[in-house]
Formats: C-alpha cells, sequence, structure tokens
C-alpha cells in the first residue's frame, strides 16, 4: 500500500507526494511511510471531533481557531468572529495576529477585522502593551519590506534596525526598502512588544521617506 492509498480520504488531496509533505488546515506534517499516515489519521480524526465538539460549545473562540495549523488559523478566526464577545473578539484578534506569518495574504481581511466597530479594543493587548501604547502621541514607525511589499502596511515598528532586518530578509541578495513614517496615536489599533519586536499595527500612517537599501549601504528614493 502506498502512502496515499494509507490516508484516509478526506486527506489525500492535501499529501504533496514529491515532498513527502502533508498540507491540512488540521495536520500539517511530513509523512515518510505508512505507520506515519497511520498516526496521522489518528491526530486528524482526533482533531475533527474536538472541532465538531467546539461548534457547539466555542466558549472563547481559542481553542477551536488553535486546533488549525498555523497557516489556517486566520480563516479559522474568521469563520467564528460573529459569535464571540467584544472581549473575546478582540483577545483573539491579538493572539491571531501575533502567531500569523502570512499576514500579506489576507491584508484586506485583516483590515476589516482591525476596523471593526466593536467595543473594548484594548483588549487584544496585554496590560504592559496597554500601558507603553498610553504614553505615545505622534511618534516615528519604520517599516521593512522587499522589492514587491506593500508601503502601506498594518505592521510597523518602533523599531529601525528591527525594520532593517525585515527588508533585507524580503529583499533580493541582503536589498529592500526601509520605510519612515510618522503615526498619530489615535490611528493606532494596538502595540505589541511579543516576540522581542515593538509593533504598531495602524492603518493610517504618513510616509515621510523610503530607504532604498543595498547591500550594507542605504539610498533615498
Amino acid at each position: 500500500m502506498n502512502i496515499a492509498d494509507a490516508l484516509v480520504p478526506e486527506l489525500r488531496d492535501y499529501w504533496l507526494a514529491e515532498d513527502r509533505l502533508l498540507h491540512h488546515p488540521l495536520v500539517v506534517t511530513r509523512v515518510f511511510n505508512c505507520e506515519d499516515a497511520g498516526r496521522v489519521n489518528a491526530e486528524f480524526l482526533s482533531k475533527k471531533q474536538h472541532l465538531r465538539d467546539l461548534k457547539i460549545n466555542l466558549g472563547d473562540g481559542q481553542e477551536y481557531v488553535f486546533l488549525h495549523e498555523r497557516p489556517y488559523r486566520f480563516r479559522a478566526l474568521k469563520r467564528i468572529v460573529r459569535d464571540l464577545s467584544p472581549t473575546d473578539y478582540w483577545q483573539l484578534v491579538g493572539k491571531v495576529w501575533t502567531d500569523s506569518e502570512n499576514i500579506r495574504e489576507h491584508f484586506a481581511d485583516w483590515q476589516r477585522l482591525w476596523s471593526a466597530p466593536k467595543i473594548k479594543k484594548h483588549e487584544c493587548m496585554t496590560p504592559e502593551e496597554r500601558a507603553g501604547l498610553e504614553g505615545m502621541s505622534s511618534f516615528p514607525v519604520w517599516r521593512g519590506i522587499g522589492s514587491r511589499g506593500r508601503v502601506k502596511g498594518l505592521s510597523w515598528t518602533l523599531d529601525r534596525d528591527n525594520a532593517v532586518w525585515f527588508a533585507r530578509r524580503f529583499g533580493r541578495s541582503g536589498s529592500g526598502k526601509l520605510i519612515h513614517a510618522e503615526v498619530e496615536r489615535h490611528s493606532v489599533h494596538a502595540f505589541f512588544q511579543r516576540r522581542q519586536e515593538s509593533e504598531i499595527v495602524a492603518s493610517d500612517v504618513e510616509v515621510l521617506k523610503i530607504e532604498k537599501l543595498k547591500g550594507g549601504n542605504r539610498s533615498m528614493v
């Protein structure tokens, strides 16, 4: 029996044979043999049943969303946002945002979630993050992007060096663009100090300049 046949039918369309990779919303893992397939089947079926139970008793939504693999958690969040209280909504938006690595794939939807007219938006942050944001008014922010990156994105940083790191990470051969902007406190959705970053989430910023990074040098454009 080959690996595809050893997987339960619902998983077979998510099996990438050349890479020996299963990429399903509930299970993302390498599968090297039929024994691995049996383990994956059991994990998948257990999660699937758990999701059925959670649909009946959703709670704060966190368990439901985080049963999904990271690339699929935003879609899971979208499915349940209408069933969440304002506090649960904002806490889950904050947790999924800081956990995500594919923000750009869902940019328009993220804008809608952050702009939702729901009370208690401060609940997306920790008490320490809220205290840090309260001390800000109008302040500079930076954003690092590759050649195809969005200049006016949602994610900004107070740390210029961190923005340079992202610009070089997403740019080719160490190049990239460094966006220098100014933002008003009332335009900020959230301030996060998780993942060793000082991240500002904001839709409305004033771009002041763009620096084009080449190797170890910078040139204005």
